[in-house]
């Protein structure tokens, strides 16, 4: 542990303390995250600051968004608790709940905040400006919860869906899609124990030039069946270019 630093001025709950070192030359949290070191560095940051911090990870799927959280996530285990946006039951009353039943959390994370309604959106304003979450319409009266410290970290596809005091309380930061090596290199971290490694490059080129994808996601589905046997993937390709698109309509002939 770095000296000269007082953790217990932090804001860092004792659990955390005992299990994880927040020295910053630790390694672990983000190796296998391939590129953005700025960013990796400010959450890095953010994880030991003392105040409350809120930040959005933005920009189109397939930009790595989850993948970095997730690392949040895995590293520290039942201290972060992740919260699924896009799930239609998720609603600000709910929300409330979950929070006053976990009062001693220190990291949240927010996937696909922007499927949040507006409406349940503004439950977050109060949490990130003051680490606090008020109920003012509860049957027993009055509430309010503080969550000091909180580290809040959020995905969005499409940010401009957030309510305008929300952006302003978020720090926001664009990741852009990936570049070929930076597809290429997590492909390959992604399917190391896998011996094939011709079938593995054969996938990766077929998914970013053929396929024009530069989704991770679509080179999951493909090696999946890779993996699942010796088949003959190019046949796959063949297939998966031929049939994963609608075909365009066909005008009808006028007689």
């Amino acid at each position: 542990m770095k000296k000269g630093v007082n953790y217990e001025k932090l804001g860092i709950m004792q659990t955390f303390k005992q299990t994880f070192s927040f020295d910053k030359k630790e390694k672990g949290i983000f190796d296998g995250i391939v590129g953005y070191d700025g960013i990796k560095k400010i959450l890095n940051l953010a994880l030991i600051a003392e105040n409350t911090i809120a930040i959005c990870l933005a920009g189109p799927p397939a930009t790595g968004k989850s993948r970095i959280v997730k690392c949040i996530e895995k590293h520290y285990g039942d201290h972060a608790v992740w919260f699924d946006c896009g799930r239609k039951m998720i609603t600000a009353a709910g929300f409330r709940d979950f929070m006053y039943a976990n009062k001693n959390m220190k990291i949240l994370i927010l996937d696909e905040l922007s499927r949040m309604s507006p409406y349940d959106q503004e439950i977050l304003l109060n949490l990130i400006m003051e680490g606090t979450i008020t109920n003012t319409k509860s049957m027993a009266g009055y509430r309010k919860e503080s969550f000091k410290g909180l580290k809040i970290f959020a995905t969005s596809n499409n940010p401009e869906k957030l309510i305008d005091p929300l952006k302003s309380r978020l720090d926001i930061y664009y990741l852009p899609p990936y570049t070929l090596e930076q597809f290429t290199t997590i492909g390959i971290q992604n399917y190391e124990k896998f011996e094939d490694k011709e079938t593995l490059l054969h996938a990766i080129n077929a998914v970013w030039y053929r396929m024009k994808s530069k989704d991770l996601r679509d080179l999951d589905k493909l090696m999946s069946y890779a993996i699942a046997d010796k088949v003959d993937l190019e046949e796959i390709i063949q297939t998966k270019l031929e049939f994963s698109r609608p075909k365009p309509k066909q005008k009808e002939l006028v007689e």
